[in-house]
């Protein structure tokens, strides 16, 4: 049976995983899976290890994002109290990981947790 996890942390994730991307990418390498994907909680701070890491390692990496939205992010108030939705955002291509970095870019200056 294949099996791709299309949600994984790495120690990126603060508080959330501790797997290192060359750890995780030598591991599913040993157990003959083809992809590997890196869903880091609001950053893309884990994307370059694990390319790097999976594409040494013959495994295609999946590169994306746990995104959080929020109702109004331009307002200092949610609209719906304790609102912290999370949606998981991953590239398909070239111009997604462009459109990918450019949201987590505006999410860094603008957020709502920068107010």
């Amino acid at each position: 049976m294949n099996f791709l996890n299309l949600h994984q942390h790495t120690h990126f994730s603060l508080m959330d995983c501790i797997v290192r991307p060359e750890d995780l990418c030598k591991e599913l390498a040993q157990r003959k899976v083809s992809h590997v994907t890196v869903t880091d909680h609001g950053t893309l701070a884990g994307c370059y290890e694990i390319w790097k890491n999976a594409r040494k390692n013959g495994i295609i990496p999946i590169l994306g994002c746990e995104c959080y939205f929020v109702d109004d992010y331009e307002s200092n108030v949610s609209k719906i109290p304790y609102n912290y939705g999370h949606v998981i955002v991953m590239a398909l291509n070239k111009t997604g990981w462009d459109n990918l970095k450019k949201i987590q870019l505006i999410a860094w200056e603008q957020g709502y947790l920068r107010k």
